[in-house]
């Protein structure tokens, strides 16, 4: 998305803030902003609107103070730091459901983490998602990979206790 916004011609730079849902588009000195603004609108395929000025002051403030606002290269990495944040989380939690072991936890939260890497990065090679909810349809998929491999480290009896945590903890 952010790469889209950045080939706009008159966008010298775009960011989007950690929540995915406000937009930063710095303008060259020269750009004819109402054709940039409708230009981003078919980018973004309608979803966005222009913030009023008190709105956009108190956005502008929070990156001052430090609140991050990513460019199309940190938005790659981010989704790296989220997948290893969601793999460590996922395995704490299937692991207290399931009764697993430190090490069945261990080694489950490298797995997921290959798993959603692998992920990540075929997201990313497809252009990205235009929303978060990606996540939940591709869950099943997700977790299937997931257990499949975990057969290398867990008995059957484990594995089931651990299929019924993995497959109910992102399904909507």
């Amino acid at each position: 998305m952010l790469a889209r916004l950045d080939a706009i011609g008159g966008v010298r730079e775009s960011r989007v803030d950690a929540s995915g849902r406000f937009f930063l588009l710095a303008l060259e000195e020269d750009a004819d902003e109402p054709s940039v603004l409708t230009h981003a609108q078919a980018v973004l395929r309608g979803a966005a609107r222009r913030l009023d000025a008190p709105a956009a002051a108190r956005q502008v403030a929070a990156r001052v103070r430090g609140d991050p606002w990513f460019a199309a290269n940190e938005v790659h990495a981010l989704s790296y730091v989220e997948a290893r944040i969601l793999a460590v989380r996922t395995a704490a939690s299937v692991a207290a459901s399931a009764g697993l072991s430190p090490a069945a936890q261990e080694a489950l939260g490298e797995l997921t983490r290959s798993v959603l890497f692998r992920t990540v990065e075929r997201i990313h090679a497809e252009g990205g998602r235009e929303t978060t909810g990606w996540f939940y349809e591709a869950w099943p998929a997700i977790s299937q990979a997931i257990l499949d491999a975990s057969h290398a480290f867990l008995d059957a009896d484990a594995h089931a206790r651990a299929a019924e945590a993995l497959v109910r903890l992102h399904s909507r």
